[in-house]
């Protein structure tokens, strides 16, 4: 219950405490506060604290995050400005596209654009 004074009245009302039923692992609440709250998500048998984001390492297009025992997916879209890009890098989502460059030598070669 939150209370506050208003003109010399104190008014009250009831806090409403977000459901910890399918959180993995949560804090009790202490003498001061009202509610029980979801501290960890559970991912595939794994505890994952709450405000971790990662990225699928078979996947890297699909990007994850724990918020307060829910786990949200989504999945990267790319853009590659060329016509003919490279496939994309170990670990990484999207292509590159190759771009000309002059060498040390004056010598154009074909580089990987970063």
């Amino acid at each position: 219950m939150r209370c506050n004074v208003a003109n010399g009245f104190v008014e009250c009302e009831q806090e409403s405490c977000p459901a910890v039923d399918d959180c993995y692992i949560y804090k009790k609440k202490g003498p001061d506060e009202c509610c029980d709250k979801c501290i960890g998500c559970l991912y595939e048998g794994r505890h994952i604290d709450s405000g971790t984001e990662w990225t699928d390492p078979d996947d890297p297009c699909m990007h994850y995050k724990c918020v307060s025992g829910v786990v949200t997916r989504s999945e990267m879209k790319c853009y590659a400005p060329c016509s003919d890009p490279s496939p994309p890098r170990k670990g990484q989502c999207c292509p590159t596209c190759l771009v000309t460059m002059l060498g040390k030598n004056g010598v154009w070669k074909k580089g990987v654009d970063n």
